[in-house]
């Protein structure tokens, strides 16, 4: 089994984490106290965890059905 990486919604997952992952960039480089810098990035690491469970659960490619071709 092999990621479906030609799935469009794998991509877009992904450009999802990199935009929450920029947001996580900008808050921590903040001066805002630690405590308010945890609570703003919260959401985005749930929304990354989100997104990972996401990749997970979509459906894989069967590499035994690909056996013998070149891609």
């Amino acid at each position: 089994m092999v990621l479906d990486v030609e799935n469009p919604d794998f991509y877009n997952h992904l450009e999802t984490c990199i935009e929450n992952n920029e947001q996580l960039r900008a808050i921590e480089t903040s001066s805002q106290p630690k405590p308010v810098k945890f609570f703003r990035k919260l959401p985005l690491y749930a929304s990354n965890a989100w997104q990972f469970l996401k990749l997970y659960l979509m459906k894989p490619i069967r590499v035994d059905r690909l056996a013998g071709s070149v891609r």
